[in-house]
C-alpha cells in the first residue's frame, strides 16, 4: 500500500507534465529552427519563405532572434523585430520588407510546433512546414 501512495503522485506528476507541455514540447528549447516553404520556380528562381529562429541557449525570449527570407530569388532577408516567444509555441514578430521604406512592416503571428508555423502575415494564413535539413536542396514547385 505504501508503495501506491508513492507511485500515484509519480504517474499524476508524469501525466500532467506531459499535458502542460503541449506542442512545444517538439521543438528543441535551444539552437536553430527552421520553416521552409522554398521551392525552384522553372525559371530557376524561388517561391516560398523561410523562417529561421535562433533560440538562446536558455531559451530566454530576450536572446532569441530569428530572420525570414523570401522574394522571387528567396535573397531578400530581413531580422525579426519584437520578437515574442511564448511557453506554448506562440510566436508573434514584424520584419521589415522594403530597407528604403522603414516605416512599413509585415506582422506576423501564429504558432510553433515541431512540424510547422501556422499563423499569418499581415493577416493572411500561412503555413510553413518545418524543415529538419536546412542545407538540403530546395525542391521543385508544384
Amino acid at each position: 500500500m505504501a508503495a501506491c501512495r508513492l507511485v500515484f503522485p509519480l504517474a499524476l506528476t508524469l501525466v500532467w507534465g506531459c499535458a502542460a507541455w503541449g506542442s512545444a514540447a517538439a521543438l528543441p528549447p535551444s539552437g536553430t529552427i527552421i520553416f521552409s516553404d522554398l521551392c525552384a520556380t522553372m525559371t530557376g528562381g524561388f517561391s516560398g519563405g523561410r523562417l529561421t529562429l535562433k533560440r538562446a541557449p536558455n531559451g530566454t525570449i530576450g536572446e532569441s532572434s530569428g530572420e525570414y527570407q523570401w522574394g522571387p530569388d528567396a535573397a531578400t532577408t530581413a531580422p525579426l523585430e519584437q520578437l515574442s516567444l511564448a511557453p506554448d509555441g506562440g510566436i508573434a514578430f514584424r520584419y521589415m520588407p522594403d530597407a528604403d521604406n522603414p516605416e512599413v512592416y509585415v506582422q506576423m503571428r501564429g504558432k510553433l510546433t515541431g512540424d510547422a508555423f501556422d499563423g499569418t502575415a499581415d493577416g493572411k494564413p500561412l503555413h510553413i512546414p518545418r524543415t529538419q535539413d536546412g542545407g538540403a536542396a530546395i525542391a521543385p514547385c508544384g
